[in-house]
């Protein structure tokens, strides 16, 4: 049992977002959350999990924490959260990877993607890690080593490790399978080795090519260059982190817009998902029985989708009505009888309307034509 009485801990809601708090009892507080008996925020946005938390001797160090939590961004949280792996909560919640040390090692010399992005992720993961390139291991180094020493974030030795779909793991990808799910959740971190990692690591293993590599190598100093390949090097990585951290905000957006459709869709009234606000649908309602999706639109009023059959025909599962299909704001009110009918598109996919009420009552008058 961790020593200390007060707890600093960060929730994960439904929705995917993050919410910080302190208690003297983990389990009773996450239990509280959870009976809808704890903060406003979390009210709506059950159920939660804890996925992370730190003892304190004191009320008032738990609480100085809760507030260092509130202040930090969502990247910095979700990096806590994945750092401080090693202390898996009581009560169960996400189960998260090993603790990444202040110090780590890679090779010196040129670099490439592979080290670069590992490197990138390793900082997002514990902005505090210190990383030094070298071209021998110490005797002793009890830091995290990636990319040289043939051990297990390397893959330069005989048997290294290959994925079940034979593209062999280099450091980044090895990195990525250790504490991508700690970052983005299982299904994600898996989707992003897909696309983004290795390719990357193929090319390490084999000089296949990549247009990502391609850019990260030409940051290494020319040949007739006085530049330190350190500095370089430390240019790359700081290129690497902004990408890294708009493919994961990206990505926490996607999983925080389908946590809102999945909960419209609960809601769902003969085939018609009402959202509060616009966000991405498809990935939740395509193969929903959904038929329609209603929003509030940029330009006032609201519109409304046809959902597609699929992601590969678009084939529409009730198109709006063929005497609707491209016609003026004058004619569209007196040729459905829907008052404030203002938009139909010609492939009869989209509506706009002045009022939620009309939105809805051209989607049904879609379905009635069916």
């Amino acid at each position: 049992m961790e020593n200390g009485t007060c707890y600093a801990y960060l929730l994960r809601c439904a929705d995917g977002t993050l919410y910080a708090g302190w208690t003297n009892d983990p389990a009773a507080r996450l239990a509280a959350h959870n009976d809808g008996r704890g903060a406003k925020y979390t009210r709506g946005r059950l159920p939660v999990e804890m996925v992370y938390r730190e003892a304190f001797d004191t009320r008032a160090e738990a609480m100085r924490r809760e507030w260092e939590l509130k202040q930090m961004t969502r990247a910095q949280k979700l990096a806590l959260i994945a750092h401080g792996a090693g202390r898996p909560c009581a009560m169960g919640g996400t189960r998260m990877t090993a603790s990444i040390p202040d110090t780590a090692l890679t090779h010196g010399g040129r670099f490439h993607a592979d080290d670069v992005f590992s490197a990138a992720l390793l900082k997002l993961l514990n902005p505090s890690v210190q990383i030094t390139r070298v071209f021998d291991v110490p005797e002793n180094f009890d830091g995290l080593v990636f990319d040289i020493g043939w051990g297990r974030f390397d893959h330069h030795q005989k048997n290294a490790p290959v994925r079940p779909n034979g593209v062999p793991y280099a450091a980044f990808g090895l990195l990525w399978k250790e504490f991508g799910a700690g970052l983005v959740g299982p299904e994600e971190a898996e989707r992003f080795d897909f696309h983004f990692i290795q390719p990357l690591d193929l090319d390490d293993n084999t000089g296949c090519g990549s247009e990502i590599a391609g850019l990260i190598g030409a940051f290494n100093p020319s040949w007739d260059s006085d530049r330190s390949p350190d500095d370089c090097f430390a240019e790359a990585v700081a290129f690497a982190e902004v990408i890294l951290e708009k493919r994961f905000e990206g990505i926490w957006s996607i999983q925080r817009a389908r946590a809102l459709v999945e909960r419209a869709l609960g809601e769902m009234r003969d085939g018609i998902v009402i959202l509060s606000t616009f966000a991405p649908w498809k990935m939740a309602l395509v193969p929903s029985p959904a038929e329609f999706v209603v929003y509030p639109s940029q330009r006032g009023g609201y519109s409304a989708q046809a959902v597609p059959n699929d992601d590969e025909t678009h084939s529409l599962k009730h198109p709006f009505p063929a005497g609707w299909a491209g016609r003026s704001e004058e004619e569209l009110p007196r040729i459905s009888g829907i008052e404030t009918l203002r938009f139909c598109h010609n492939n009869r996919f989209l509506i706009a309307a002045g009022t939620l009420e009309d939105a809805v009552r051209a989607c049904e008058a879609a379905r009635r034509e069916k």
